[in-house]
């Protein structure tokens, strides 16, 4: 049971507390004496521990091969009631086939009784029949004559008939045919409608994009007119610019022409000053 389970398992577990307060107060050399003395009686109380898991274990294994035995017995059980019962059931067909039978065979004995009372009857009545025929006959003599007269007057009902059914398919024909007719003009004037429509469309659509592309190569031929304007401004712009680099090169070379006469005449007056300190020298 998994209640007693339980309970093993606390005192195992108060058990285990015991010791580690014991291992605790234990100290020094005292410690060491302790465990000499008490190594076995731990070790014993781990053997009971073990022996004690194991029997627990093997209490567990017995109570399911138990249960499971059980439920053996009892499927076994019920597999024997359903063939007990498959039995009865055999046994309750096979009486009702033999009271069928039975019962088949008493009536198929009836019906022959039947049948014969019948054939009996039968027979009389085909005496009474072929009297009743003679009698026909001489009346029908009389009556072919008068059925003579009625053929004739059904004949020509029939004619008649007859040109009223060939009237009614010829008219039922010509409607028809009417009918068909009118169909297929319906037909003809939705096929034109549509193609004029789709025509409509066609031509809006092309106008559209006409339009569209022209449109389009005006914009376009603008777009090129203002492009071209601006590389004429960008050119005159460059122009300018060429034209104002060259002044800018003029003077330079107007600076340097100056820079050059000036370096001359300083050159000069060095010239005069060296004669001059000569001549005073002299």
């Amino acid at each position: 049971m998994p209640f007693l389970t339980s309970e093993y398992e606390e005192k195992e577990e108060k058990e285990e507390e015991k010791e580690e307060k014991e291992e605790k107060e234990e100290k020094g050399g005292e410690r060491r004496r302790r465990r000499r003395r008490e190594g076995s009686r731990r070790r014993r109380r781990r053997r009971r521990r073990r022996r004690r898991r194991r029997r627990r274990r093997e209490k567990k294994k017995k109570k399911k091969k138990k249960k499971k035995k059980k439920k053996k017995k009892k499927k076994k059980k019920k597999k024997k009631k359903k063939k007990r019962k498959k039995k009865k059931k055999k046994k309750k067909k096979k009486k009702k086939k033999k009271k069928k039978k039975k019962k088949k065979e008493e009536e198929e004995e009836e019906e022959e009784e039947e049948e014969e009372e019948e054939e009996e009857e039968e027979e009389e009545e085909e005496e009474e029949e072929e009297e009743e025929e003679e009698e026909e006959e001489e009346e029908e003599e009389e009556e072919e004559e008068e059925e003579g007269r009625r053929r004739r007057r059904r004949r020509r009902r029939r004619r008649k008939k007859k040109k009223k059914k060939k009237k009614k398919k010829k008219k039922k024909k010509r409607r028809r045919r009417r009918k068909k007719k009118k169909k297929k003009k319906k037909r003809r004037r939705r096929r034109r409608r549509r193609r004029r429509r789709r025509r409509r469309k066609k031509k809006k659509k092309k106008k559209r994009r006409r339009e569209e592309e022209e449109e389009e190569e005006e914009e376009e031929e603008e777009e090129e007119e203002e492009e071209e304007e601006e590389e004429e401004e960008e050119e005159e712009e460059e122009e300018e610019e060429e034209e104002e680099e060259e002044e800018e090169e003029e003077e330079e070379e107007e600076e340097e022409e100056e820079e050059e006469e000036e370096e001359e005449e300083e050159e000069e007056e060095e010239r005069r000053r060296r004669r001059r300190r000569r001549r005073e020298e002299n």
